[in-house]
C-alpha cells in the first residue's frame, strides 16, 4: 500500500512538473510585423489569446479605484509570479493586483491580490543586478488554456520577448537578437548574470515592458523556458525604443527561486 501510494504521488508530481511551458496556440506563427513605436515591445506583432498563458500584467490600485499598469510578470506556479523589482514597490504591496489569462492589461482574465513580495538582498535596481522579485499570490491561480506556468530556466540562443505598456494595452511579441559581445549595452552590463538583447532594426523591449519575460522554445518537445526578466528598457522618446535592453539571467537565480517558491529549475 505504501509503495503504491509513493508511486502515485511521484507520478502526479512528475506530471505536474512536465505541464509547464505548454501552449494551445502557436505563439510565433506569424513573422514579426513592422516596427511600431510605443511603450511596449517594438519590432513585433500583437499576440493571440492563449499564446503566452504564463504572462501576467501587474497593476496598482489608485485612490479612484482604477488599477494602473506598472509591470509585467511571469507565472512559475499557481501561487508564484516572477518579475523585476524595479517595476514594483514592495512597500505598496497591498495596492497591487495581477491579471492572468488576458492579452489586455485592462480587463478580462483572473484578477488576484498579492500576499508577499520578496527579493534578493543583493538587488540593485540602478545597475539592474539581481533585479528580480518573486510575488506570492493571495489565492492560487486556476490553470486553464489561458493560464499556465512557464518552465525554468532556458538558454538565450533564439529568444522571444513579450510585453504591453499603457500606450499599447494589448500584449505584443518580438523575436530578439542577443548581443553576446555587449555592443551597444550599458557599461555595467555583466554577461554572467544579465542578458543584453534587441535594438537596431530588430525587436526590443521598451519602457513599460519591465518585468516581462525573455523566452526560448526547446526544439525537442516544443516547451517554453524562461531565459530572462526584463529590467532596463530602451527609453521611449529618446531613441524610439531602438537600443538594446537588459534582462536578468534567470539561470543565475535558480537557487534563490527554488528556496523561496519551491519551484525547481529544469534542464
Amino acid at each position: 500500500m505504501h509503495l503504491l501510494l509513493l508511486i502515485s504521488l511521484t507520478t502526479a508530481a512528475a506530471a505536474a512538473e512536465q505541464a509547464c511551458g505548454q501552449v494551445k496556440v502557436n505563439p510565433v506563427g506569424a513573422a514579426a510585423a513592422v516596427a511600431q513605436t510605443g511603450n511596449a515591445v517594438t519590432g513585433g506583432s500583437e499576440t493571440a489569446d492563449g499564446a503566452w498563458p504564463w504572462i501576467v500584467s501587474i497593476c496598482r490600485m489608485d485612490w479612484f479605484g482604477a488599477c494602473q499598469f506598472h509591470a509585467a510578470g511571469t507565472i512559475i506556479s499557481d501561487k508564484w509570479i516572477v518579475t523585476s523589482l524595479s517595476g514594483i514597490d514592495p512597500a505598496l504591496m497591498t495596492r497591487y493586483r495581477i491579471r492572468a489569462g488576458s492579452t489586455s492589461n485592462t480587463y478580462g482574465g483572473q484578477f488576484v491580490q498579492l500576499e508577499h513580495i520578496v527579493h534578493p538582498k543583493t538587488a540593485n535596481t540602478v545597475e539592474h543586478k539581481a533585479d528580480i522579485a518573486l510575488i506570492e499570490l493571495h489565492t492560487p491561480l486556476q490553470f486553464n488554456d489561458f493560464v499556465q506556468p512557464i518552465c525554468l530556466p532556458g538558454n538565450d540562443e533564439d529568444v522571444v520577448a513579450s510585453g504591453a505598456g499603457p500606450v499599447q494595452t494589448y500584449l505584443r511579441q518580438a523575436q530578439m537578437r542577443i548581443m553576446t559581445n555587449g555592443l551597444g549595452c550599458p557599461a555595467y552590463f555583466d554577461n554572467t548574470t544579465q542578458i543584453c538583447g534587441g535594438g537596431g532594426n530588430g525587436g526590443t523591449a521598451c519602457t513599460f515592458d519591465v518585468g516581462g519575460p525573455l523566452m526560448q522554445q526547446r526544439v525537442t518537445d516544443g516547451r517554453w523556458f524562461l531565459c530572462g526578466i526584463a529590467a532596463m528598457m530602451s527609453e521611449f522618446g529618446m531613441d524610439g525604443c531602438t537600443r538594446p535592453s537588459i534582462f536578468n539571467r534567470v539561470s543565475s537565480f535558480c537557487e534563490y527561486i527554488q528556496q523561496t517558491s519551491s519551484v525547481s529549475c529544469q534542464q
